[in-house]
């Protein structure tokens, strides 16, 4: 099978501008960069979800854009990241389902904005080995048509389990 290479961000950012001013389209900022960042390099994807958004909405954003393609905004990803690491199982719960039903989510695209942030963040090894572990099961066991809820309680339980073991370091190095 015959596939292109992903463009370079230059070469992408460059054209879609040209789009952009071509059908005079109102983008700001920030839905550029999530046009952009959402077509990973691929111009027929740019232009779809330029496309969509386009004859969605009058105002091209970051929020417009990621509801035209049903994906997790970062803002979206940051609350479902602080309550997994800050809140209690059930209130973690209902905010991570809360998030989902608002935008229409699936949990397999939280999960991946989830492990973007658990791998960047400054956390010990074991904690984000064992959070990316564990993710990486839920994420496979969610491709055989599992059960949605009970994978988003699995994926809640670790993270918990991971500030248990935390706060159990932290209290014998004092």
């Amino acid at each position: 099978r015959f596939r292109f290479a992903p463009l370079k961000t230059e070469q992408v950012i460059q054209r879609t501008q040209e789009i952009i001013d071509a059908e005079k389209l109102n983008v700001s900022n920030d839905g550029l960069k999530a046009v952009l960042r959402l077509g990973r390099g691929d111009m027929r994807k740019i232009l779809n979800i330029l496309q969509s958004a386009a004859l969605a909405y009058d105002v091209i954003d970051s929020k417009s854009v990621h509801a035209c393609v049903g994906k997790p905004t970062e803002e979206d990803i940051r609350k479902c990241f602080d309550a997994l690491m800050n809140k209690s199982f059930n209130d973690a719960r209902k905010e991570l389902v809360q998030i989902q039903m608002n935008g229409g989510l699936a949990i397999e695209d939280m999960l991946s904005g989830i492990f973007n942030l658990v791998v960047k963040t400054n956390m010990p090894k074991d904690m984000k080995t064992f959070l990316v572990k564990q993710m990486a099961e839920t994420e496979y066991r969610l491709a055989f048509a599992t059960n949605e809820k009970i994978q988003l309680a699995s994926v809640i339980a670790t993270f918990y389990l991971a500030r248990q073991q935390l706060e159990t370091v932290m209290k014998a190095s004092k």
